[in-house]
């Protein structure tokens, strides 16, 4: 009978459907090998069928992933109650939202420590901003707009503009940013706008 270290070893070749969907199912020992490490089953991200996932689905599943560090999921209502004790190495969760700052500001992903917050706040949306989509204006400026210097831990910037390439070039405007934003390491820029924004903004 192989050991533990080899299994491990052998079962870090696998990919995830192969480890987590077939793996797991041999066996008692195959499964704590597998869930318990961190190695193996670390990162999860939650994506429901149906894109609706309550609290209690959410606990039904944590239960089964012990060596847990990072998690993503999508926003809840009952978010108070999933109980992420249950993971004890679990470090970051990542929520997928859709927060309005304002007409031109979203912030479409946050992150918080679970054993530091449990439901972050309003006022604490902010600080744990790691994605912001900003539809560009010509005039946006950093000092134009106090709430970008606490998005302290913001990992990713995506702009969206509609003119002609030549004439945008907010180099200024990012430059200022990473001024407040030191965690940025993603900046994406793309010619489009969602016509899910036309209503809030007029598209020149």
């Amino acid at each position: 009978m192989l050991s533990p270290d080899i299994l491990r070893l052998i079962i870090g070749y696998l990919d995830f459907e192969s480890k987590q969907k077939r793996a797991v199912l041999v066996c008692r020992q195959w499964f704590e090998i597998i869930r318990d490490n961190s190695a193996l089953s670390g990162h999860l991200v939650l994506w429901p069928p149906t894109g609706n996932v309550t609290a209690d689905e959410i606990n039904d599943i944590l239960t089964g992933w012990s060596g847990l560090t990072t998690l993503e999921i999508p926003s809840v209502n009952d978010m108070e109650k999933i109980k992420y004790t249950q993971c004890k190495m679990l470090q970051k969760v990542y929520v997928r939202t859709n927060i309005e700052l304002n007409f031109w500001c979203h912030v479409n992903k946050i992150c918080f420590d679970p054993k530091v917050i449990q439901t972050p706040t309003s006022d604490q949306a902010l600080e744990c901003s790691v994605s912001l989509i900003v539809k560009w204006k010509g005039d946006l400026t950093i000092a134009s707009w106090d709430p970008f210097g606490k998005m302290k831990n913001l990992e990713t910037l995506t702009i969206l503009f509609n003119r002609d390439v030549s004439e945008f070039w907010p180099s200024d405007f990012i430059k200022n940013l990473q001024k407040y934003c030191t965690q940025v390491s993603t900046i994406e820029i793309v010619n489009s706008i969602p016509s899910s924004w036309d209503a809030y903004i007029g598209v020149d």
